[in-house]
């Protein structure tokens, strides 16, 4: 019974668990059940208002009470970062000096020497309004709005009454999952509400309606491309089943012309990112970042399955690859989750699933039906499912709103539905509501608790802990990719002036960068996301005492570029190890790799160069470096996990970054760190 103790301590839960039966005592009083029936009749848009109120309200909440005030995963800080550097008028950040200080995990280096975040533009467009309004986290609520009044209106065009439509916008409204989706600033609330604009502009015959259709599936493309994808083909098929009195020339041109801006967003941040308007941002974030090589691609085969993002699920689920065995197996773990999402607890996922299967016999809802199982077949070659506790089954969450519109046309409908007649009586607005809350006080809350209280239990970086110790200039050192995503802020440059949040690197990089900018007052913001509950501390630090000359290889990652082989950041089990932490480059089988990693360099001038390496196979070392025209060659018959340290070499930098050319023969090797120590000659 600790489950049902921990559902009554949580605030979301037992108010959850208090309007089921709030609900099950009016389903309970006929005259009063008759009562609200005929006010909601009478008062369709009041009504309307009063979800979408409480819909905004609970995202509201799930964003204090679960998030504890910001975005909390790795995707969602990122796409923050990326909202708040598109209000700054740039598509990328400028590193202070160097790229390095603003590098870091889902990030590259754009052909210009910048670094950009990897995600589609489309949502973090969105996301920029926010922030020149100053209020970035009200864009998911205000989603959440949007979400109920489209699907009222879908639901409506579709043959819906209103208390039809009101309870599909309640049944979204319920939805732990799009509580989320619409709280955190995730990309998946913005698309579900894509998908559902697209079809209501796309139910009338207009030319204007398809050019919004366009629009919103140009935009939903720019978002997330699988999901664009699915829906314009959906679009398509609408368009080709058109009698012929109803497709006009308009009507194609129109949502020809609609597509426009999405797609020409997605190609100009793919060629500024990327240099290729085609270039996908994800696929060259991989190459350089992860591997095997091509091991992040939509297909099916060998060496599919990523070993540093998703090391641990490739050895559980793709230790022979990925075949249509394990794509089988992976979309039903999908599905799973998906099916707790759709009304927050897993058996209500099977009225979805009829639905679904009574929408195809309707021709008006064929269209809905290609949407939501299209999205899902999708998704099939890919092989990471994507799920996690609160966010659930986040690739498939596009679709909530749709799937919620049909439960609510076949409540509707209910006589006609092909089911035991226990199961029809089941399926009644108010045991449908009841339930869904009640799945959510007692199941579903389990998870979005768990997404509370993961990595220490709150956001990675807070600014009220400066705030509260009167620190407004400075360099704060942030040692998380989410703690440096919240923070930094793109138009703060000068720390004698601003606070300016860089990510920590504990070498000589966070020396020069402190010296370059005038010395600045220094801290450490120091938050340990394996604690319980973890206390954040801002501490002033002295620069000063940091390493002069040794840059820490895995403080350059991602790569600059990747050839024949991939790297990624290791902690090789030995005390030698600088930090206790390398970067190890690891050669495709019988190939000759070569790596190009980003040196910082202090100033320009002449520099004996030293390199620490640690070896990774029991064969021994064998690499070639090469930076500023040398060429060094790097060969030990240490055992693994020894530490080997090069010859000095003698090399003339002229730039504030160096490419530095490693060539691995065979088996991997770990670049450890380098120095840079300077010669007073000419």
């Amino acid at each position: 019974m600790g489950w049902l103790t921990a559902a009554m301590g949580d605030t979301g839960a037992l108010a959850a668990v208090l309007l089921a039966a709030l609900v099950s005592a009016v389903t309970l009083a006929p005259p009063l059940r008759q009562q609200v029936r005929r006010w909601t009749a009478c008062h369709p848009h009041v009504s309307l208002l009063l979800i979408a109120a409480f819909g905004l309200l609970t995202s509201c909440f799930y964003l204090s009470h679960y998030l504890r005030g910001a975005p909390r995963i790795v995707d969602a800080t990122t796409y923050y970062l990326m909202g708040r550097t598109f209000a700054a008028g740039d598509w990328s950040l400028a590193g202070l000096h160097w790229p390095q200080t603003v590098l870091g995990r889902f990030q590259l280096l754009t052909p210009g020497g910048r670094v950009a975040a990897i995600f589609p533009p489309g949502y973090p467009a969105l996301l920029a309004l926010g922030w020149w309004l100053r209020h970035p986290l009200a864009v998911g609520p205000l989603l959440s709005v949007a979400l109920s009044v489209s699907t009222y209106g879908l639901t409506r065009r579709l043959g819906g009454t209103r208390f039809t439509a009101l309870l599909a916008a309640a049944l979204g409204v319920l939805c732990g999952a799009l509580r989320y989706h619409t709280a955190d600033t995730m990309s998946h609330g913005l698309c579900a509400l894509l998908f559902v604009v697209a079809l209501l502009a796309a139910s009338g015959t207009s030319p204007l309606g398809f050019l919004a259709t366009g629009v919103a599936t140009g935009w939903l493309v720019a978002t997330r491309p699988v999901s664009g994808a699915v829906l314009a083909l959906g679009m398509a098929w609408l368009l080709a089943r058109q009698p012929r009195a109803r497709r006009t020339a308009l009507s194609y041109a129109g949502f020809g012309l609609g597509l426009l801006p999405g797609l020409t967003l997605l190609g100009y941040y793919q060629l500024q990112t990327t240099g290729s308007w085609l270039g996908s941002t994800q696929l060259a974030y991989y190459a350089v970042a992860d591997g095997p090589t091509g091991c992040f691609r939509y297909g099916f085969g060998k060496g599919i399955g990523c070993l540093h993002e998703h090391g641990d699920y490739v050895a559980r689920r793709l230790s022979h690859g990925f075949g249509a065995k394990e794509a089988l197996l992976i979309t039903g773990i999908r599905l799973r989750w998906h099916a707790l999402d759709l009304l927050n607890s897993e058996p209500l996922g099977l009225l979805g699933l009829l639905s679904l299967g009574w929408a195809f016999t309707q021709r008006r809802l064929r269209l809905l039906g290609f949407c939501v199982v299209g999205l899902w077949l999708a998704y099939l070659p890919f092989y990471f499912d994507g799920s996690y506790p609160g966010g659930g089954a986040r690739l498939l969450a596009d679709v909530l709103p749709l799937e919620h519109l049909l439960i609510a046309l076949a409540v509707q409908h209910r006589a006609q539905l092909r089911v035991p007649e226990f199961l029809r009586r089941f399926w009644s607005p108010a045991v449908l509501l009841t339930l869904t809350l009640l799945g959510f006080g007692l199941r579903a809350s389990q998870l979005h608790r768990q997404l509370s209280g993961r990595d220490g239990g709150r956001p990675m970086y807070d600014p009220a802990v400066a705030a509260a110790k009167g620190v407004r200039r400075g360099l704060v050192f942030v040692a998380t990719d989410h703690g440096f995503a919240l923070g930094h802020d793109p138009r703060a440059r000068d720390p004698l002036r601003e606070l300016v949040v860089v990510r920590q690197h504990g070498d000589a990089l966070d020396r020069w960068l402190w010296e370059q900018t005038g010395r600045p007052p220094a801290y450490e913001y120091r938050f340990d996301p394996s604690q319980l509950h973890a206390v954040p501390q801002l501490l002033t630090i002295d620069p000063a005492r940091l390493p002069r000359a040794r840059l820490e290889a895995e403080s350059s990652w991602p790569l600059t570029s990747a050839h024949g082989g991939w790297g990624h950041p290791v902690y090789p089990p030995n005390a030698c190890t600088s930090q206790a932490r390398g970067l190890e480059l690891v050669p495709n089988s019988s190939e000759i790799a070569q790596f190009e990693w980003l040196l910082a360099v202090p100033a320009p001038g002449q520099y004996l160069l030293r390199s620490g390496w640690v070896v990774a196979q029991d064969s021994g070392l064998a690499t070639t470096l090469r930076v500023g025209g040398q060429v060094q060659r790097i060969e030990s018959p240490a055992p693994r996990y020894s530490c080997v340290t090069s010859s000095p070499l003698r090399v003339s930098l002229t730039k504030a970054t160096q490419p530095l050319t490693l060539t691995v023969a065979s088996g991997p090797a770990t670049l450890d760190w380098v120095e840079l120590v300077p010669l007073d000659v000419p």
